[in-house]
């Protein structure tokens, strides 16, 4: 019996159309439902759970049965397994698409919250250094500034700069570029 299921499994085309010659015509109707009953049972687990689209293969393989025509039985596996394998395939390529884009979006949203902290940071230390109407002004001038080249420029003012007014001009001056 493992060896009759295991060549179904490897060529179902063989299996199923050899027994078409054998086992059409109205004699041999019983041993028709009983292999369409065994095929169901020995390969139905590997195709998932019950769901619509496995009942309704049930439900085809039992009135192929009971017609005869073990081509369409045939036909019937060979077009499950075509389904199976593409669902099986389009679920693991919306899988890695949905991963690339997850990882994509988290990288664009933690870089723009790490450069709005950098941002908060530059203000606080202006604030520390110059007061709040400086760390106002200088939030005011870089709100939605990205580049960090041009946010390290403005952490290197704050060192550089002996004034608050000193600052605010070259923060001024770059507002321009």
């Amino acid at each position: 019996m493992r060896s009759a299921n295991t060549a179904l499994a490897r060529n179902p085309d063989a299996v199923l159309g050899r027994l078409s010659g054998l086992l059409g015509g109205s004699a041999h109707r019983e041993l028709r439902l009983a292999f369409a009953e065994w095929i169901w049972y020995s390969l139905a687990p590997g195709l998932g759970p019950e769901s619509p689209r496995v009942s309704g293969l049930k439900d085809r393989l039992w009135e192929t049965a009971e017609l005869g025509e073990f081509e369409e039985m045939k036909k019937s596996f060979m077009l499950q397994s075509m389904i199976d394998h593409w669902l099986e395939q389009g679920v693991q390529q919306g899988m890695a698409q949905g991963m690339a884009q997850g990882v994509e979006r988290g990288v664009t949203e933690g870089m723009a919250l790490a450069r709005a902290d950098e941002r908060a940071l530059l203000c606080r230390q202006a604030g520390r250094k110059f007061g709040g109407r400086a760390a106002d002004r200088l939030s005011a001038r870089i709100d939605g500034v990205t580049d960090p080249e041009r946010l390290a420029e403005v952490g290197d003012w704050i060192i550089d700069c002996g004034t608050e007014a000193e600052f605010l001009a070259r923060t001024g001056r770059s507002r321009n570029r």
